[in-house]
């Protein structure tokens, strides 16, 4: 368990796209284990294994609210309209993109982000 304020050293990690591909690889993994029952079935039953798979699913979900959360704050910073536009249109032009494809998108577009005065950046605190 991670008791660290500062997870990304904890982890050992230096982006969000390094996390993103580690929890997706861990619930890659997990699924081929499942899949060709590689584990001890005497030691771990169908209800843990089951839980695990959901935990898993919902660690990646998460992740991937805060990568749509990133995007959608770039795309009301540079959109040009001045409509006010939910986060489910501002999203929808992107979602055929996968999430590693949108985490590239937000690292091209970083300095867009940094420049806007009124933009929140996290600080490492320790």
């Amino acid at each position: 368990m991670v008791s660290s304020q500062d997870i990304f050293a904890e982890l050992s990690l230096t982006s969000l796209t390094e996390f993103y591909k580690r929890v997706t690889g861990d619930l890659n993994d997990y699924k081929e284990l499942v899949s060709t029952k590689a584990y001890d079935r005497e030691k771990v039953d169908e209800e843990t294994i089951n839980l695990f798979m959901a935990e898993q699913k919902l660690r990646t979900f998460h992740l991937e609210e805060i990568i749509d959360s990133h995007l959608t704050t770039l795309l009301r910073f540079s959109s040009k309209s001045k409509m006010a536009k939910t986060d489910e249109q501002l999203l929808a032009k992107y979602a055929k993109y996968s999430y590693t494809e949108r985490l590239t998108l937000l690292l091209a577009n970083q300095s867009k982000l940094m420049k806007q005065t009124n933009s929140l950046r996290m600080q490492g605190t320790t």
